[in-house]
């Protein structure tokens, strides 16, 4: 599992320079920043059980790390930002600089116990004539001035497992009762977890693109449009069109889809949404 982990950390940062693309500590994502203080905290617990000589407990850490927080959660959920999004973008970039972390640390972290894998990465990372262990322990951490709160992250990992048999229902009386004061961070960091604006059920993307137009969450306007040159529905399509209608940018917006999706939709739909519109 380590070496697996090692393979997708490189194989996703072969474009990427750490002093020169490295994103400022302000413009990381939440989850970023949350990846990149577990890892600065394992190191330290690490390196700990190696002076005590506890390696059992050095090898099983990071373990329990590449296979729970790091490749059951934070790589699950990434991989759509680092294969679709644009790419020297912020949100790709925030990504790889977090994975630049982690990677170096464990480099240096299971060196003492797979010393092959650790020197074969670093020299593929850093070429022929250096060496793993002619380093020291990684120290390149950035430093972020906002906390994690480590109790709503474990619950949040726990969560993800839990999410993935929920129901159709349960996702929408979720979505639904949203808090009102959510701010768009957090509605990006929900669609990047659980991918809500690709979702393949119209129920969950009707109710979540609703509650996208209501805080002018643009990222998901892209898929919103799709959905709307799409779906034929009035069930689905008039609480979206009605939201839309209650800003003016979102109106002239929702004009210019409806003016191509129009001959899609059935007579009630474009009935109704005519008299919404004009």
């Amino acid at each position: 599992r380590i070496r697996n982990t090692l393979r997708f950390l490189m194989g996703n940062l072969n474009d990427f320079d750490f002093k020169k693309d490295k994103v400022a500590p302000k413009d990381y994502t939440e989850l970023d920043k949350w990846i990149t203080l577990k890892a600065k905290n394992l190191q330290e617990e690490v390196i700990k059980d190696y002076e005590n000589f506890e390696i059992h407990l050095a090898f099983q850490k990071v373990l329990n790390f590449c296979t729970n927080e790091l490749g059951g959660f934070y790589l699950d959920i990434i991989k759509d930002r680092l294969y679709t999004s644009k790419k020297e973008g912020l949100a790709r970039r925030s990504a790889q600089s977090s994975m630049y972390q982690v990677y170096s640390s464990l480099l240096t972290l299971i060196s003492p116990i797979l010393s092959f894998t650790a020197e074969e990465a670093y020299l593929e990372k850093n070429g022929e004539g250096s060496s793993i262990f002619l380093s020291s322990w990684f120290d390149g951490w950035e430093e972020f001035d906002q906390k994690i709160e480590d109790d709503l992250w474990e619950h949040l990992v726990s969560l993800k497992n839990n999410v993935e048999s929920w129901s159709t229902h349960e996702w929408l009386h979720f979505i639904k009762h949203l808090p009102e004061n959510i701010n768009l961070e957090q509605l990006s960091d929900l669609d990047q977890n659980y991918n809500l604006s690709n979702s393949g059920n119209s129920e969950i993307l009707a109710v979540w693109f609703l509650q996208c137009i209501k805080t002018n969450y643009q990222p998901a306007f892209e898929n919103l449009e799709k959905f709307l040159l799409k779906i034929g529905r009035r069930k689905f399509l008039q609480p979206l069109y009605l939201e839309l209608s209650k800003n003016n940018d979102h109106k002239l917006w929702a004009q210019k889809v409806y003016d191509k999706a129009r001959n899609n939709y059935h007579y009630v739909s474009y009935n109704t949404i005519d008299k919404i519109l004009n």
